[in-house]
């Protein structure tokens, strides 16, 4: 379903839209088909998994870079030419080097590059690999567990570095999930809450336990996505965290759980993480000033024993005030790692599990389709 805004005609109109959204299971799905691919080039140290991939400006071209976190390089990939990578920028461990391994990495510009580490510290580096300063991000006073991804990026903004910072299975209504570190005070700060869902029963430690986060540089505001909410919330850098109420989408999703007796490992546990609707990451174009919310629908079970069961995976796109547009699902001709995803060319590219280990492949869908 795909709304049109000049057929828009009254605040009545907007009423039913709101609810034609909200009530979309009742109306069978929008499947839409990709319409283009990219193909990387991957070396023999690479793994097939990589948990940091950003599109970048660098020399005037636009890239795809990806980390490989078991040698501590960053690849560099021309995204017009696609192929093999055009640059390594690598760092070494130990001695003058990293003191730890990689985690992540978020590129500013040339001149800014952070690397946050497997242990206490983020980096600030160069494009010419350039280790300029360090920063301890940890307060052992304070309650934290950051962590950096590509859809949960460390941000840098106005001379402060921000975090998701969340513990699994801590529930608490005074728990604050986020983090600030100021580069220059070097002073750590935490802010937020938790949403209400995760006040009542319990979400199995994993994968409800994440929070994803978009930067919408023309607003100036960060947007997260917490996997057990329907509404995003919005941290304007002047306020604390808050809700979007105007963002809610779908039915309400229950705790899996009762009680913190679940093994992780166990047919129960994965039923009732899997027989949940689970929203992920979030997608910010800066053409249209649009979000992108993944959602991934419960599972269809073809086996009790099913560890990787079958789940369709819904995009909904938001308005610059975060109020839903449209929704549409992905075709099931692949199997789509929405967690390696970026914007590039007017499409919404995600990787697909493929065999090879030599290459890694994406696939796009048209954001006016969505």
């Amino acid at each position: 379903m795909f709304i049109n805004s000049k057929y828009i005609l009254s605040v009545g109109f907007l009423f039913v839209l709101s609810c034609n959204v909200k009530d979309h299971s009742n109306k069978g799905d929008q499947v839409i088909s990709p319409v283009d691919s990219l193909v990387f080039k991957l070396d023999s140290l690479t793994l097939s998994y990589s948990n940091a991939f950003q599109v970048v400006m660098s020399d005037s071209l636009q890239h795809l870079t990806m980390l490989n976190d078991m040698t501590n390089t960053i690849y560099f990939y021309d995204l017009k030419a696609q192929g093999a990578p055009v640059k390594l920028l690598h760092f070494e461990e130990g001695g003058e080097g990293l003191q730890n391994g990689l985690m992540s990495y978020r590129f500013h510009n040339n001149d800014s590059i952070f690397l946050m580490t497997k242990g206490l510290y983020t980096y600030l580096s160069n494009i010419d690999g350039e280790l300029i300063d360090r920063y301890s991000t940890i307060d052992l006073n304070i309650r934290q567990s950051i962590y950096s991804t590509t859809v949960s990026p460390m941000i840098f903004r106005k001379g402060e570095l921000y975090y998701n910072s969340v513990f699994f299975g801590y529930y608490k209504d005074d728990y604050k999930p986020l983090m600030k570190y100021n580069v220059s005070n070097k002073k750590v700060t935490t802010y937020g809450f938790l949403p209400e869902e995760y006040l009542n029963g319990e979400w199995g430690s994993f994968p409800y336990d994440y929070i994803y986060q978009v930067y919408d540089e023309v607003e100036d505001r960060i947007i997260f996505s917490f996997p057990a909410s329907n509404e995003l919330f919005e941290f304007d850098f002047l306020n604390d965290l808050k809700i979007i109420n105007s963002s809610s989408y779908g039915d309400n999703i229950s705790a899996p759980f009762d009680s913190k007796k679940y093994d992780t490992h166990s047919s129960d546990w994965n039923r009732g993480v899997n027989l949940q609707p689970i929203f992920l990451e979030l997608f910010f174009d800066i053409e249209s000033g649009n979000i992108i919310r993944v959602k991934k629908q419960k599972a269809i079970f073809d086996r009790l024993e099913d560890t990787d069961p079958k789940r369709k995976i819904e995009l909904i796109k938001f308005s610059e005030r975060l109020s839903p547009l449209s929704f549409s699902v992905l075709d099931d001709k692949y199997k789509y790692l929405t967690n390696q995803g970026f914007i590039y060319d007017g499409k919404l590219f995600f990787r697909i599990d493929i065999d090879d280990e030599d290459i890694m492949k994406f696939i796009g869908f048209d954001l006016d389709e969505i």
